[in-house]
């Protein structure tokens, strides 16, 4: 299913679009104004306090075409609008040499076409709304779209087996738990458990299990937009309990 929409009725469905996102928003405009983002400054404002994560990609400032004048002009504009950005909690992605103007809503929206969501002005531009899925992943697919580098720094990204033995480990030591307790608690050997802790062990869903039990924890397999925030919350949770166990 999809929509045509002209300069002058594009906005409007938008910024419906953007009230009622729930976890994601994905935005690549080449291209940003000062003037744009200051009228969509109190939507997307409204989307990050609802803890949708918001990602921005626009282009680098290329050199080769400007004069030394227009160059510098033009990276103070990008470095203005990125730092408005950036003071609300929007991630900014500089990225060369991008002409696609795209924005990905929950993974079941995505807008294509000629405006640039964040600088149009008064040009003649269309936009197509898409309410489809597959739409939505071959774009994220297409224009690297997941590549977000502020998440990617903030995810727990790495081997899964030293993710899960690092969050096993931070959960022991919360609760006080030394190797050889937590051994006769799950019964799962000791030497296991440093393995596991270590990341050097690949463990059964029984096994897991068994430990999670044990740490009270549950285990979800979560959307992929989702496990920045979770991972957030997640790595502040542990650091909080710890800062508790320390002082108690």
């Amino acid at each position: 299913m999809h929509q045509v929409f002209n300069h002058r009725n594009f906005y409007r469905e938008f910024d419906r679009d953007l009230q009622e996102a729930r976890f994601l928003v994905i935005i690549q405009s080449p291209f940003m104004t000062l003037k744009r983002v200051k009228n969509l400054n109190p939507i997307l404002a409204d989307c990050v306090a609802r803890k949708v994560r918001v990602c921005v990609f626009t282009q680098e400032i290329d050199s080769r075409f400007s004069t030394a004048e227009d160059y510098a002009e033009k990276i103070a504009t990008l470095n203005a609008v990125s730092d408005k950005l950036l003071s609300i909690g929007i991630h900014i992605n500089k990225v060369p040499k991008i002409h696609e103007k795209l924005v990905v809503i929950d993974e079941n929206i995505l807008w294509e076409g000629s405006l640039n969501p964040l600088s149009y002005f008064d040009t003649s531009e269309r936009m197509t709304r898409w309410q489809c899925s597959e739409q939505v992943r071959s774009a994220l697919t297409m224009h690297n779209l997941t590549n977000c580098s502020f998440c990617l720094e903030a995810l727990l990204v790495g081997n899964l087996r030293f993710i899960f033995g690092n969050v096993i480990a931070r959960r022991r030591k919360i609760l006080n738990l030394s190797q050889k307790e937590f051994s006769e608690l799950t019964g799962v050997s000791q030497t296991t458990i440093s393995r596991i802790e270590n990341g050097e062990y690949d463990c059964r869903i029984s096994r897991v299990s068994k430990i999670f039990e044990a740490l009270g924890l549950h285990c979800r397999p979560v959307p992929w937009y989702m496990a920045y925030t979770l991972d957030h919350d997640l790595r502040n949770a542990l650091k909080l309990n710890l800062c508790n166990d320390q002082s108690s």
